[in-house]
């Protein structure tokens, strides 16, 4: 049993790992200074808390399953470090202006941002792998897409594979492939399941 008063925390600088469960359902937990030692965030380690801001040092190399569920944040400032970003680790349901996922990352699994609406969403260039579908019930108005693209396959991993994304408004590519036809591909798909 998780306790449901607390509030605000802050982690001794000597912590690298957050464990499975460890603020599960802390429903009265809204602020906490994560320290810049930490390299791990444990699945389910903040799911059903209330914290508002979230800002992920670049220490941390790896986001568990689930870790922020439900967190009604609405700022969320990923690390530089940050390799693996696992599946539904901030899904919910609030508002987000900006999520920019830096160029260290790798490797991001499905449903990461399930729920969420965005305005601007930045995908950076170190991206290997996406999972699909990447967006469930996702609102989001931008999307800038890294230069490894073409490794990710990200159009076909997280667009034309997520039948509920909604309200693309301008899709921009730093990628070496033909934009046009990534472009394309993308349009066709929203076209025919009325999302665009």
């Amino acid at each position: 049993n998780n306790d449901t008063l607390l509030s605000n925390v802050m982690l001794s600088p000597n912590i690298e790992k957050i464990d499975e469960y460890a603020f599960y359902r802390c429903s009265s937990l809204k602020n906490i200074i994560l320290p810049n030692n930490l390299k791990t965030i444990g699945s389910y380690s903040f799911n059903g808390s209330k914290l508002v801001s979230v800002t992920i040092p670049d220490s941390v190399t790896y986001i568990g399953e689930v870790a922020f569920l439900n967190v009604p944040f609405t700022s969320l400032d990923l690390g530089n470090g940050v390799i693996t970003i696992s599946n539904g680790a901030f899904k919910g349901s609030s508002k987000l202006d900006t999520i920019t996922i830096p160029d260290s990352t790798e490797s991001i699994g499905t449903e990461i941002l399930g729920g969420r609406t965005i305005n601007v969403l930045n995908i950076g260039d170190g991206i290997q792998s996406i999972e699909a579908p990447m967006f469930i019930n996702v609102t989001v108005t931008t999307i800038n897409i890294g230069k490894n693209s073409s490794k990710s396959q990200t159009i076909e991993g997280f667009a034309l594979n997520s039948s509920q994304l909604k309200g693309v408004e301008n899709v921009i590519l730093k990628s070496r492939m033909k934009e046009y036809e990534l472009i394309e591909k993308l349009v066709e798909h929203l076209v025919e399941r009325n999302i665009w």
